[in-house]
């Protein structure tokens, strides 16, 4: 029996040697489905890094492979970020110059670290500013091996970015700038520095989202991240606020492009991108296109002059508050999607205006304006977020459940409401039109009726004649109903009418609103 257990000891430890093994034990103590999850598999992987070498290398890997703020890699070598902030002027405590042991115990960490997420928080600290300060001014990076960093921060934190930065970075995602304060001037040469220096920093970026929440950009910073993207030979995605005419041709040359966000170019740019490309069929593999719109005429030059054989399949256009809108015009953008060979193949649409600006009831889009995207049967999804009214009804929503089999999400002005004074959309209407799309997940109508629905007496509401919705799918439904169908004199009325709309459609995350 002892000779047994010794020969079983040993096949265990040398089963230890075998890199496989160890990954395949790692992997089941990974698990970061929910937030409880991913807190006991942390627990687990510190047991299997403390159990023994074999196990130690990979369970640190698994450890610190993904990051929320720097702090934990600063507190491996003693360097303890308080809770409590304090000020850099008034206390030297703040200063913070590593020493040669610190640093090698950072990069024993650090260099494990894959994915960073940075809040604009975790920039608060005193201490952390001078920690990358100090990075900065030594050009070392932070987390070498880093393959996505997402982050967001104030405007006179930019020039702390760069710590961050690595020759592996793949994936620059969500990243935005709050509040310009005072120093205008050096915080915008910051952003330039940043956006010019980027291709010598992260050579194998693939995805590059900057904010295009925040406005447009100015010559000198569209410049900028121009000079470095017309330098990246990898990129996939790109999302920027504004692009130069040069640097649109060179995406239009990369045949591992894919999705493309930015201002749409005038007409004449437009064109000479497309004959500047110096290739036979620019933008071959771009699939999904989001453009931001300033003037109609630009919108036809693009649907005109994209190549039959390169089938798009999602299209976004943001328009402008200073574009002209006529629901005449957006009736033949839908016209001209529909007769080209390139949009047929459509499978997202989404035509949205900026938030904040005053709607404009009096200007009504119908479904005949919508009718020409009937012939698109490819749409999963389909979107529309504007000021402008969106008048449809019951049958209107058969109409396109027919039209769309394969419809998924679908949203009616969700920020502005569609401002009809006599919706046409009711309940029943509404269960039945779920029904009739067996994949929807997620829908918004921005004015639904609550005729029908018996609300006269002070027990629990009810609809003759309906049963609840039977969907599967839906996960998300928002509705809004007209201000004036709200029994303002009964306190208890919301949240009776919330309990009967969830017993009628119980499955999703339900939110609605009264429509002002």
């Amino acid at each position: 029996m002892p000779r047994m257990a010794s020969t079983s000891h040993l096949a265990m430890s040398r089963a230890l040697f075998v890199s496989e093994i160890v990954s395949k034990v790692i992997s089941h103590a990974k698990i970061t489905d929910t937030l409880r999850a991913k807190t006991e598999s942390r627990k687990s992987l510190l047991a299997l890094a403390l159990t023994c070498r074999s196990f130690s290398e990979q369970a640190l890997d698994a450890l610190w492979e993904s990051l929320i703020g720097i702090d934990p890699v600063m507190q491996c070598a003693g360097i303890v970020v308080p809770n409590i902030l304090t000020s850099c002027e008034d206390s030297e405590d703040c200063r913070i110059i590593p020493t040669e042991s610190q640093l090698v115990t950072i990069d024993r960490y650090a260099h494990r670290v894959r994915f960073l997420k940075m809040a604009s928080h975790d920039w608060q600290s005193n201490i952390v500013q001078s920690f990358l300060q100090t990075l900065a001014y030594s050009l070392k990076v932070l987390m070498p091996n880093l393959r996505r960093l997402s982050c967001e921060f104030s405007a006179d934190m930019l020039h702390l970015l760069r710590p961050l930065l690595g020759p592996r970075l793949q994936d620059l995602i969500d990243i935005s700038h709050f509040g310009c304060g005072k120093r205008v001037f050096s915080h915008k040469t910051a952003l330039h520095v940043v956006l010019r220096t980027l291709y010598s920093c992260c050579p194998s970026l693939e995805n590059l989202r900057l904010s295009t929440s925040g406005g447009t950009w100015d010559a000198h910073t569209t410049r900028a991240a121009s000079h470095s993207i017309q330098r990246l030979q990898k990129l996939r995605t790109v999302a920027v606020p504004a692009i130069t005419k040069d640097a649109l041709a060179h995406l239009g040359r990369l045949s591992c492009l894919t999705s493309l966000y930015t201002h749409l170019p005038t007409g004449s740019d437009l064109e000479d991108v497309f004959r500047s490309s110096r290739t036979p069929l620019p933008f071959k593999n771009l699939q999904s296109v989001n453009w931001d719109i300033t003037d109609w005429a630009d919108i036809e030059v693009f649907t005109r002059l994209w190549p039959p054989s390169h089938e798009l399949i999602r299209l976004s256009l943001r328009f402008r508050s200073k574009v002209h809108f006529d629901p005449g015009l957006l009736h033949i953008l839908f016209e001209s999607l529909y007769a080209r060979e390139a949009f047929k193949h459509l499978q997202s649409i989404y035509i949205t205006q900026p938030s904040g600006y005053q709607t404009i009831p009096a200007m009504i889009i119908t479904i005949n304006t919508i009718r020409p995207l009937f012939h698109l049967s490819h749409l999963r999804v389909v979107g529309f977020d504007m000021r402008f009214s969106i008048w449809v009804d019951n049958d209107d929503l058969k109409r396109m459940a027919k039209a769309w089999p394969s419809l998924e999400e679908f949203y009616l002005n969700k920020s502005y409401g569609c401002h009809n004074p006599a919706p046409g959309v009711t309940l029943l209407g509404l269960v039945e039109f779920i029904e009739l799309c067996p994949h929807l997940t997620a829908l918004c109508i921005g004015s639904i009726t609550l005729a029908g629905v018996d609300m006269d007496s002070d027990e629990d509401f009810h609809l003759d004649s309906v049963e609840p919705c039977r969907s599967s799918t839906l996960e998300y439904l928002s509705l809004a109903y007209p201000n004036a169908q709200e029994r303002h004199d009964d306190i208890m009325w919301g949240e009776r009418l919330r309990d009967f709309l969830e017993t009628l459609f119980p499955s999703p995350y339900l939110f609605f609103i009264s429509e002002a």
